[in-house]
């Protein structure tokens, strides 16, 4: 790091910027002690200005604003740790716990014995010279996760007819 005493009798940090284009006060950082009632308010300070986003922001704002803190690194993570804030945003994530899968998922069965049935998209297509609308049915097997497709006039079950009749999934019979 390199300390010296500027002109004013403050510690310093020297460094390599000796030609750099910076003014000297981004050139040297005031050098700033580990512990000290200083020290906490400062990195209070900052850490509100940067909205509690971490120990690596809170460092950067820091030194961006001409301090060096002798051990910096820890020293933030000590005093960031004891706001509720920064640990709720640090903390780890919670695990969800999954239920169990129904029966109908489990058990061994052909496919599409169990299976749901969605409408979705509906689409313009031609019969004759004139334009109709179509839907389409998705048929999904809850036990293999299949997927069978098939075009429907209407989207309601009931003016479907023959199609929702022959769609109707009956229980096996064991």
């Amino acid at each position: 790091m390199d300390p010296f005493l500027d002109k004013a009798g403050i510690l310093r940090v020297g460094g390599r910027l000796k030609h750099a284009d910076l003014s000297e006060a981004a050139k040297h950082l005031n050098v700033l002690p580990k512990k000290g009632p200083v020290i906490s308010l400062v990195i209070a300070r900052y850490n509100s200005l940067v909205e509690h986003q971490g120990r690596g922001i809170t460092h950067s704002k820091i030194r961006s604003s001409g301090f060096w803190i002798i051990g910096g690194a820890s020293i933030i993570s000590n005093i960031t740790g004891k706001y509720t804030r920064c640990r709720m945003l640090t903390g780890p994530l919670q695990k969800q716990k999954m239920a169990d899968l129904p029966e109908n998922r489990v058990q061994l069965a052909p496919p599409f014995s169990y299976c749901a049935v969605d409408y979705f998209c509906p689409c313009y297509g031609k019969e004759g010279l004139r334009q109709v609308k179509r839907y389409r049915a998705l048929f999904t097997c809850l036990t293999s996760r299949a997927v069978h497709l098939e075009v429907a006039n209407t989207a309601s079950l009931e003016d479907e007819g023959e199609f929702v009749r022959s769609a109707q999934i009956k229980e096996p019979t064991s």
